[in-house]
């Protein structure tokens, strides 16, 4: 008798615990549940060649953008040798995500020459 106690004594705590875990913490839905946006950026270049440190960099400068706005579980993929697939989740408006991406700064590739160094 006194196990079967325990057990529903546990049972009870853990629907409870579980109940008050959802109503504080509710879950973070994706881009799949509850809707967003996602850009595909491409990069061009004068001399189409494109080689991966530069789309590195790239990734990296938009990834630290996208997370200094906040945006929570963004994803940043590349794909082929000179695009960038940014999710965001949340964002609705495709036009203003790029707005905002965009106008934080321009990133612009400009070779140096060597005597200026």
């Amino acid at each position: 008798m006194k196990k079967r106690q325990s057990w529903l004594f546990f049972i009870i705590f853990l629907v409870a615990f579980s109940i008050y875990l959802l109503v504080n913490y509710p879950f973070q839905l994706g881009l799949d549940l509850r809707g967003g946006s996602q850009l595909t950026l491409e990069l061009i270049k004068e001399d189409w060649n494109i080689n991966r440190d530069e789309l590195d960099s790239v990734k990296a400068v938009l990834d630290k953008r996208v997370n200094n706005l906040g945006v929570s579980e963004s994803n940043l993929q590349t794909l082929g040798s000179n695009q960038l697939v940014l999710e965001l989740p949340g964002e609705q408006d495709p036009l203003a995500a790029s707005r905002v991406i965009g106008k934080t700064a321009l990133l612009e590739f400009r070779t140096q020459s060597p005597d200026t160094f």
